[in-house]
């Protein structure tokens, strides 16, 4: 699997495997190294080796600072970096914003519209 981007992918954490293990989710560089860190996300299919990327979900990835992980069920994906993130459903491939926010009784999670 090649980069579209043609600056790699962003190093330091692990990809995502969706729970049956049929895609993967990662984050692709827009630019090269040392201006600034900006990554798109994108899903891999782990069979065909084809990569979308998921239109706004550009998040800065600097300092290993950038995370992913699946939902039961492994037809959608929280995903997140230095101040922003996203929800993602595999099946349309779109993405909402979604941010976690301070509460008393801890951190709750909220997407937003």
């Amino acid at each position: 699997m090649r980069s579209p981007l043609h600056y790699g992918f962003a190093a330091g954490g692990a990809p995502a495997f969706s729970p049956d293990g049929t895609l993967m989710a990662v984050f692709v560089r827009t630019a090269r190294l040392g201006t600034g860190g900006l990554s798109k996300l994108a899903i891999v299919n782990t069979r065909t080796g084809a990569l979308h990327l998921l239109p706004g979900t550009a998040m800065y990835t600097t300092e290993d600072a950038f995370w992913a992980i699946w939902l039961p069920g492994g037809q959608r994906l929280l995903a997140g970096a230095l101040g922003s993130g996203a929800a993602v459903d595999v099946q349309t491939l779109s993405a909402r914003p979604f941010s976690f926010f301070p509460s008393s009784d801890g951190f709750s999670a909220t997407v937003l519209p």
